[in-house]
């Protein structure tokens, strides 16, 4: 029988574990339960007969939960699929970029129904065959993918382009290449072929977390709980991945431990609040430079295809100047990365807070690797600068803003006048992301040192309150 030790209970339990509920299984919890991944863990003393802590029922629980996440996830990422293939269809991003190797005429011929769920997305789609005649003086017949050509279109020449490149060396109506297409407007097709990438990666992503949840289905018992006695030193589990998944807890927060509710305790500073505004205005510019692709493409496709408003590449500090596809791409992909990191930050900066509200000084220093006169003389010197730390503070949002100035006198400079409103938008992308970041900045200033002292007091006043001076583990040098 155990004497003391602690509970883990890894997968679909309850994340607040209650004192009763643990006592009517045996044990009296001396430590308040928390998460650490998809474990809850307990620090508890034996009081009953068993070393049995949860019932049979919640491993049918774990089960029934694996079963609706499973079902849950393949749908989500089966209508992500077909939504990725809808947007190619509807934003016709299956015949390539606006440029053209080349424009034609077609003559609709026999035509095929898809719908309503096909490769081609959600909805009804036709796919049809055409006789083209290309500019060249040449002529082929060619199946177009479906939406770009319909029964309606029988009887009329249609503009159409060939959007194959010559130095690939791929003929007409290889299977391999891009398709023909309408020639209409290409102001949809960036956003439509990184949206359709974006959402089809989402979905992707669902079907695996389907599997692993499937997995898990079939082998619920794999998940269930274990019971670890350190007096004994040894693992008492009723399977490997519970141990395992104590084992990464211990090495994660040895020598400074924190609960849930002690990081959600820790008052939110305006870092942290910038840090999330930051992420979100880094979407927010990813979706506004895929917007500026709307003017920038909004013609039919060429050879040389030139945008009706190249004055919006020029009226940009930075950015590119051609309509290629890549940059885009690249500016998608890095913004993302920088909306997921200023994101996550904040939540790494929450449990740091909570730790020094829990140890107080020791965990500062200790961290700094310097002694506890060497962390209170530092705190003294961020006392002493703190008026010099927020007017750098402001200075540099103030030096963002004057950028913001900046772009948008350079842009009206380029801009013609009487230009629609969307081009204008367009053309002060960059003022506008740089006047959110100065704003962001300027509403968000706070010197360290009010962070850290405020936390300070709030650890003093727990230890005056418990009637301690902190936890000084890990052992802070003197």
């Amino acid at each position: 029988m155990l004497d003391r030790g602690w509970v883990i209970l890894v997968g679909s339990y309850p994340e607040h574990i209650t004192a009763a509920d643990l006592a009517h299984r045996g044990f009296a919890l001396i430590r308040p339960c928390g998460r650490s991944g998809s474990a809850t863990l307990c620090a508890v003393v034996n009081t009953g007969e068993s070393d049995q802590v949860w019932e049979r029922s919640n491993a049918q629980r774990t089960r029934l939960s694996y079963v609706l996440r499973c079902v849950g996830a393949l749908l989500l990422g089966g209508f992500s699929l077909l939504g990725a293939l809808t947007v190619m269809t509807v934003a016709d991003a299956s015949s390539g970029g606006p440029e053209a190797f080349a424009t034609g005429t077609a003559r609709v011929g026999q035509c095929m129904e898809r719908g309503p769920v096909s490769v081609s997305g959600l909805g009804y789609f036709h796919r049809c065959q055409a006789d083209v005649t290309w500019n060249d003086g040449s002529s082929s017949r060619e199946w177009f993918p479906a939406g770009q050509l319909s029964p309606d279109d029988r009887g009329r020449a249609v503009p159409v382009f060939d959007p194959k490149l010559p130095e690939s060396g791929v003929g007409r109506g290889s299977p391999i290449s891009s398709k023909p297409g309408v020639n209409d407007s290409a102001k949809w097709v960036t956003i439509g072929i990184i949206g359709a990438t974006a959402l089809g990666a989402f979905g992707v992503f669902a079907l695996l977390a389907a599997l692993v949840n499937a997995y898990w289905v079939v082998l619920p018992g794999r998940r269930a709980f274990g019971v670890v006695s350190p007096a004994r030193g040894v693992w008492q589990t009723m399977n490997e991945n519970a141990g395992r998944e104590l084992g990464q807890y211990d090495r994660a927060k040895k020598g400074w431990p924190v609960t849930d509710a002690d990081v959600a305790a820790v008052p939110v500073f305006r870092r942290q609040k910038r840090m999330r505004l930051l992420s979100a205005l880094s979407g927010g510019v990813i979706v506004l430079h895929l917007l500026t692709s709307i003017p920038r493409t909004d013609a039919p496709r060429a050879i040389d295809f030139v945008s009706p408003w190249p004055e919006i590449a020029r009226a940009w500090l930075v950015g590119p100047d051609g309509t290629n596809l890549t940059p885009h791409f690249g500016v998608a992909v890095v913004g993302a990365g920088i909306a997921v990191l200023l994101w996550w930050m904040p939540s790494q900066m929450r449990v740091s807070s909570a730790r020094v509200v829990t140890y107080g000084m020791p965990f500062l220093v200790k961290q700094g690797n310097r002694t506890r006169k060497q962390g209170k003389e530092e705190l003294r010197r961020m006392a002493e600068g703190r008026q010099s730390a927020y007017r750098r503070g402001v200075a540099f949002a103030v030096v963002i803003l004057a950028f913001a100035v900046y772009a948008a006198i350079h842009a009206f400079g380029q801009l013609p006048s009487g230009a629609p409103i969307a081009v204008v938008l367009a053309g002060l992308r960059d003022a506008i992301a740089l006047t959110s970041v100065g704003l962001i900045l300027l509403a968000t200033v706070e010197p360290k040192y009010d962070r850290l002292s405020r936390l300070l007091a709030i650890h003093e006043e727990h230890a005056a309150i418990s009637g301690t001076h902190g936890t000084n583990t890990g052992g802070a040098k003197s």
